[in-house]
This record gives C-alpha cells, structure tokens and sequence, in this order.
C-alpha cells in the first residue's frame, strides 16, 4: 500500500542509542523546503489552546439535546466511546509527528504513510469541515439567542 523498502544504514548514522527515532529518513528531509516554525509555546499556552477547543457551541448545544433524548447515562456511554477513539487517534498522531515532523502536518503523513489521492481527499475534506463549522456556529448562535 505505499510501504518502500529502505536502507537500514540510514537509521544508525549517529552514535546515539535512539538514532532509530532522531535519525530520519534522508531523501524525505532533504526534499523538504526548509521554513520552519519557531517553538516557543509554553505548557499553559497549550493548556489554553486544548481548553479553548474543547469548550465551545458543540459542548453546550450538542450536550443539551443528547441529555433530552438519551438521558444521563446515554450521554455518558456516548462520551466515553468517543473520547476513547479520539484518544487512540490522537496518541497515534502524536506518535507519528514525533518520529516524522515534516510541515504539512496530518496532510503530508497521510500522503507519505497511506497514498497522495487520500492526502488529498483528506486536504479537501479538512478544508470543508471548517467551512460547515463555521455556518454551523453561526446558525447555532441565532436560533438560540433569538
């Protein structure tokens, strides 16, 4: 499915007994353009960026209409199963820009490690979900401020 054979000395070019994970592959870093971001967010400035995302309309509104129709413990199952496959997925994630942190973020993974008509399916994708969610805050503002 896109799995290239690859030279076992490429990983072990350093004397250091993690160069498996700090050595990466040589052709993927060198065909990369070299404009980087500058690390400089603090642990509270992620604490606020993680706050931030997971309060919003969707917890308030969504939460309202999932307790209506399936009560407290509905809710609760419902919570646990999702946060449990958005915790796999993001562990995952997690695992794979540590060891591959190329710009282009889950885009250019999905191009590498699965095909580039799914990065690019996926880009697109990405790209319409942030255009409904925006509507979809917009219009969840009006009807229940009106």
């Amino acid at each position: 499915m896109g799995a290239e054979k690859k030279d076992a000395t490429a990983y072990h070019t350093s004397k250091d007994k993690f160069s498996d994970v700090s050595d990466h592959d040589a052709e993927s870093i060198q065909a990369l353009p070299r404009h980087t971001l500058q690390r400089k967010l603090e642990n509270r400035h992620i604490a606020m960026i993680s706050i931030g995302g997971v309060i919003g309309t969707g917890l308030f509104v969504g939460t309202a209409d999932s307790l209506v129709y399936g009560g407290p413990i509905g809710l609760l199952l419902g919570y646990m199963v999702m946060g449990t496959i958005v915790y796999c997925v993001m562990i995952t994630l997690g695992e794979m820009v540590a060891f591959l942190p190329i710009p282009g973020g889950h885009i250019k993974l999905a191009e590498r490690f699965v095909d580039p008509a799914f990065s690019f399916a996926m880009g697109w994708n990405y790209w319409y979900s942030w255009m409904i969610c925006c509507a979809s805050h917009s219009s969840s503002f009006v009807s229940r401020n009106c």
